[in-house]
């Protein structure tokens, strides 16, 4: 009986040994948070705030993608694109938690949404998500340029140096 119970004890703390190893490590070295998958997705792109871009016009579009921990995801985490118009690139990986497609504009003007997201599973688009708006313009591209300036300088208010010019350009 008595070495039944000894057994019995043994066999206890080799269970709980076991079952504390198993809850305070992991292969990664317990962090659990260096998954694949994000905790966040956030796209944003080359263009200045307001910015309309031209007819046929190319930026960048970056999805950046971070973990629970706010942390850039591993490289080559991937990141998938779909744009309303135009055309842009399909899939992209991460380098420093950042991927990097190319949108390219049609020649009609108008709104384009792009979205972005974490995984794509039988042909459909999942996980994390984020939307970026963006306008091409309506008319053509136009440049400007200066025909002639008269006088060649101009002075400050008050200095007594010639204060008004004539500017002529072409658009």
């Amino acid at each position: 009986m008595r070495i039944v119970g000894v057994c019995v004890a043994l066999f206890t703390l080799l269970l709980l040994g076991g079952c504390a190893d198993s809850d305070s490590s992991s292969s990664d070295g317990g962090n659990t948070d260096a998954a694949v998958t994000g905790e966040s997705l956030t796209l944003s792109s080359s263009l200045a705030s307001g910015e309309l871009l031209a007819k046929q016009g190319t930026i960048s579009i970056y999805a950046d993608v971070t973990n629970s921990a706010g942390q850039p995801v591993a490289d080559g985490t991937s990141a998938y694109f779909v744009a309303s118009s135009g055309s842009i690139t399909s899939k992209a990986s991460t380098i420093g938690g950042r991927a990097l497609a190319t949108y390219t504009a049609t020649s009609q003007g108008g709104n384009v949404t792009i979205n972005a997201y974490e995984n794509l599973v039988a042909g459909t688009y999942g996980g994390l998500t984020d939307e970026y708006f963006l306008t091409v313009a309506a008319g053509p591209a136009v440049q400007i340029f200066t025909v002639s300036i008269t006088p060649e300088h101009l002075g400050l208010s008050s200095s007594g140096k010639n204060e008004v010019g004539t500017f002529v350009f072409s658009v």
